[in-house]
């Protein structure tokens, strides 16, 4: 499948219609297996989204937006690229813990929702998707569900995944 391939179908986001073209016009691809989901793929989104995925991964990840787009998002399961963006608008949310730069010897947060290379749809959070939510936000929010969470300080850090912990 190539990425961006036309269609005239209209995806429903938020009370937005956009066409696939006009879903994939907020999908920048950032290496060959990094691509960059942008503020305003969906509403509210006050991070980027990321995720890692090998040109086969890819093909699904885009495929499953493009069959969501032809169902007009009616029916079925929300793609993992909606849920990577839907993670990136939630309350609190300070991005994703990453291993320290050279010579740094503490993690640092990264202002983005972030999905690993399995990533595939969940019930809310993408499995794969990791966030980290700061808990000292009254508004923050974890989306309910079976996650694995770490805390540091007075930050959450989700981890979508499928098995209960």
């Amino acid at each position: 499948m190539e990425l961006g391939a036309p269609s005239a179908v209209p995806i429903a986001s938020g009370g937005v219609v956009r066409t696939y073209d006009e879903e994939m016009s907020f999908i920048e691809q950032v290496t060959p297996t990094c691509f960059k989901i942008k503020p305003g793929f969906v509403p509210n989104m006050t991070v980027p989204g990321y995720f890692y995925v090998n040109s086969s991964l890819s093909e699904l990840m885009f495929g499953e937006l493009q069959q969501y787009g032809e169902s007009a998002g009616v029916g079925g399961f929300m793609p993992a690229v909606k849920q990577i963006a839907n993670v990136a608008a939630l309350p609190g949310i300070v991005g994703v813990c990453l291993p320290p730069p050279k010579k740094k010897k503490n993690l640092f947060f990264s202002q983005r929702s972030v999905a690993l290379p399995d990533c595939h749809s969940g019930y809310g959070f993408a499995i794969g998707n990791v966030a980290a939510m700061d808990m000292e936000d009254p508004n923050a929010v974890v989306s309910p569900g079976k996650q694995k969470c770490l805390f540091l300080k007075n930050v959450k850090i989700v981890i979508g995944c499928s098995s209960s912990t």
